[in-house]
Formats: structure tokens, sequence, C-alpha cells
């Protein structure tokens, strides 16, 4: 699959490379995401656009507790949280609240700095 990655300084609104199958943009301003997303309707291909952080989690009540906790901790503190796509707000259904707390506090106290040697 050929891929277009956009960002802000790529011309023609970043959707320059003809044969790509599909297009994504990470770190531009909206009127270059709505021109790619424009692009991608026009020729039917898959887009994706990172518009901004603050990305949330959703915990529902039937969800698999432990792997959501492993996924919160994991998507929380990769990279040291320095990523566009990182964990920065969790929303959990209050039934589950305090058993998905427990596990993620669990999860996140076996972390540790650097490299285990």
């Amino acid at each position: 699959m050929k891929n277009a990655i956009c960002d802000r300084f790529a011309t023609d609104f970043g959707v320059r490379y003809e044969p790509a199958e599909v297009l994504a943009a990470a770190g531009a301003k909206q009127v270059i995401f709505n021109a790619i997303a424009t692009r991608a309707g026009e020729r039917l291909i898959p887009c994706s656009l990172e518009l901004g952080g603050k990305d949330a989690m959703i915990v529902c009540a039937d969800a698999n507790l432990a792997r959501a906790a492993k996924a919160a901790a994991w998507g929380a503190m990769f990279n040291s949280g320095q990523t566009c796509v990182s964990v920065e707000r969790v929303y959990v259904v209050v039934d589950v609240y305090d058993e998905f707390v427990d596990l993620v506090t669990r999860e996140i106290s076996r972390l540790r700095h650097g490299i285990e040697r």
C-alpha cells in the first residue's frame, strides 16, 4: 500500500502523491486538514488526521478491565507521554471505576525508569 504522509510543509496541502492509497496528516492547520479530507473523499481513499491531542480513552462496564488497565498505563506512559496520541484522559463507567483505578495503579507501580540490567 502506498502512503502519503503529509505535513504542514508539503505542497498542495500535502496531497501531491497521486498514487497514494491512504492520506495521513499531523501537526497542520485546520484548513490543511479540511483540504486533505476533501481530497481523500474525492478519491474514495482512507484518511487519518491527527487533529490535536487530549486523547481520551473510554472504559465501558463490560470491558476486560485488566486489559484496559494495561492499555491505559501503556498509552499514557509510552515515550514518557510525549506523543500526539498518548492517553491523557480516561472516562470510566462508574460501576467499574474503583476496580479499574486499582488495576491501573498496580500497572503503573510496576513501571521502572530506564533499562533493566
